[in-house]
């Protein structure tokens, strides 16, 4: 779905370069009229990358932030269930507790069970819409739950929840170590330009 938006958008766009363009060279001499199919030809091809790169960094972020809430909503979920509620309330239950964007698809999966859609057809559209492989992972395992029956679906969401916090915590220990090596470059340059103005000094008051 938002591979087809992204090319509509870079096709549109494409289109209405090329056509603006092209008319505009129409009234131009045969060199001129070659720099602006040149010049069109650049302008189509950095539409299309930039495209591509903004969507790409927005999956990512989406992508991030499913990670990120599912180890809360896995909990939620387990807690709910331990307490005697039937799966379906307990993901519509845990689906409208909280914005974000696992949230968000969670209902999107219900407003499928309230179209006749079963449990496990929900939660499965549910890990393809996340297009995240933890989530998928999840999603297909609660599906495979649901098939035995309920008898161990609250040992499996416990056991899950368990996991993933500590996946998350893995991930976030990650993405520390990511954050500091970005900070090496800076330190780096601060500490050259410090020794740039302690070094002349010190030289200078040797010599003397």
């Amino acid at each position: 779905y938002y591979a087809n938006i992204v090319w509509a958008k870079a096709l549109s766009s494409v289109l209405l370069i090329a056509a603006a363009l092209l008319l505009i060279a129409s009234f131009l001499d045969a060199s001129t009229a070659l720099m602006v199919a040149v010049v069109t030809a650049i302008l189509c091809v950095y539409v299309v990358t930039d495209t591509l790169k903004s969507m790409t960094k927005a999956l990512k972020k989406r992508s991030d932030a499913c990670v990120s809430e599912l180890p809360d909503m896995i909990s939620k979920l387990a807690l709910l269930v331990s307490s005697g509620m039937v799966i379906r309330e307990a993901w519509t239950t845990v689906a409208e507790s909280k914005e974000g964007e696992l949230y968000t698809l969670m209902r999107q999966s219900c407003e499928l069970i309230r179209n006749g859609k079963s449990d496990s057809d929900a939660i499965y559209h549910f890990g393809i819409w996340a297009n995240t492989s933890e989530v998928k992972k999840f999603a297909s395992a609660l599906c495979q739950s649901l098939e035995k029956g309920n008898s161990d679906l609250t040992f499996f969401l416990i056991d899950q929840s368990t996991e993933m916090w500590k996946q998350k915590k893995q991930y976030m220990l990650q993405k520390g170590e990511v954050a500091a090596s970005k900070l090496v470059a800076p330190v780096a340059l601060m500490f050259a330009g410090i020794l740039i103005i302690i070094l002349p000094a010190a030289l200078a008051g040797m010599s003397i």
